[in-house]
């Protein structure tokens, strides 16, 4: 290897790494509510702390929490 040589870091798409913006996620809606009215930072189902701000339409769900929400009960 010489100074010249380039190494390229591999791309990762996983939604453990950072990857999370890339998805709309599922709260609570008292989360939301405390979110969009306080600022407050919040949880999603998937573990996402987030301040939900901006509209998620156009985006694919979290297949994280879109897995949890369906091992709920009711």
């Amino acid at each position: 290897m010489t100074m010249l040589d380039v190494l390229e870091k591999p791309k990762v798409t996983t939604t453990d790494d950072g990857d999370h913006d890339r998805f709309a996620h599922y709260f609570k809606k008292t989360d939301i509510d405390a979110a969009w009215l306080e600022g407050k930072t919040v949880t999603a189902l998937c573990g996402k702390k987030d301040k939900p701000t901006r509209p998620v339409e156009g985006r694919n769900v979290c297949p994280t929490c879109k897995e949890r929400l369906n091992d709920l009960p009711g």
